[in-house]
Formats: structure tokens, sequence, C-alpha cells
């Protein structure tokens, strides 16, 4: 069975704006915020797919479906260059849900959603912190999230909110971020890769 449709992939968006010619020089176009084209879309890993059909459709039965999801980074670099990739990140903008929708609310509930629904092929949900303790005290919303596949294979995800303005203080080098960012305030922050 197919993991995933071009269509549940199709409502994927670039974090970034690029462009690439394929082997024949055609020129495909990415801008920021645009759903990627099939020919990107088709060349997401399967393992990748299904991961990213499972949280639409857990987006969608929390009454989130509005929600834009963005793959980020390197990610898209690696699609337009034909490569694999294999550091799939993930921002979630979350600037039009209530307050209290934060990734580490959705991301909690993603464990049990996996045993409530082995046909979408994910087996197993594992979530932990990547931040250091003062950027857990400065509240920012950042996950690794480990998905198990129901053949045992583990893809190790990243996911975060679309971050909007940075301000510092002068005691710490790390910025307090405002979580409720629109999309191009996070890519404006990005690197591009």
């Amino acid at each position: 069975s197919e993991l995933v449709s071009a269509t549940r992939c199709a409502q994927f968006r670039s974090a970034v704006a690029m462009a690439s010619l394929d082997s024949a020089g055609v020129g495909t176009a990415i801008a920021h915020g645009e759903v990627l084209p099939p020919e990107l879309t088709r060349r997401i890993p399967g393992s990748d797919a299904q991961i990213l059909t499972f949280l639409l459709t857990f987006l969608q039965t929390q009454g989130l479906d509005s929600v834009p999801v963005f793959i980020n980074g390197g990610y898209v670099r690696d699609l337009i260059l034909g490569k694999e990739p294999d550091d799939l990140d993930i921002s979630l903008c979350l600037r039009d849900c209530a307050e209290d929708i934060t990734v580490s609310v959705l991301l909690d509930l993603l464990p049990a959603f996996a045993a409530s629904r082995p046909e979408l092929g994910v087996a197993q949900v594992k979530l932990a912190t990547i931040l250091s303790n003062t950027s857990k005290d400065k509240n920012i919303d950042t996950f690794k999230a480990h998905f198990v596949d129901t053949t045992g294979k583990k893809t190790e995800v990243d996911v975060m909110p679309t971050i909007g303005e940075e301000t510092y203080s002068e005691e710490d080098r790390i910025p307090i971020r405002d979580q409720r960012g629109s999309p191009e305030e996070d890519a404006l922050r990005r690197d591009l890769t």
C-alpha cells in the first residue's frame, strides 16, 4: 500500500526560497511558504513520508488541520540536489492557535495517538527535549521526537514552533524567542545551507 499520497505530502511547505536545475537543466523554483512541488515530494523517503502523513493525520484529529507544517533547512536542500535527506526538521506555525496549544502539548499526545492508530505505521513515539537548562528556563519549545515504525526502524525528527523576534538580555547570550512567529520571521532567522 502507498505510504503517503502526493496530495498529503504536498501540504508541506518549504521554509526557504531556493531554486535548482535537474539533470536536464530544467529549473525548479521553490519560494518560502509555497507547497513543495511533486518532483520534490516524490523524493521524500518512504519512512519520512509515513511520519509526515502521521503528523498531518494527528493534527487533523486535533482540529488543527489548518496549522502550517514546514520542512526546514538541509532536508529541502537535499531534496533539491537529488540527495536522500537524512535530517528531518519540522516547524509548526501555531501563531493562530490558542495560547495553550504548544509544540510540547501536541507532542505529549503523540505516543497515545500512535498506539490508537496502528494503521498509520508508526508503532511508537519517544520524546526528548534537546535544550540546555537555560534554554528550558526561557521556555523554548523544541523537541526531538523518535518515531519507530512497525518494522522497528527508528527515525529522529526535530520539531519546533516557528520562531519570531529574538531579544537578548545583557546577562545572557541565549535569546528570548517569540514562539508564535510568522513563517517568514522564522525563515529569516535561519541560515541557508
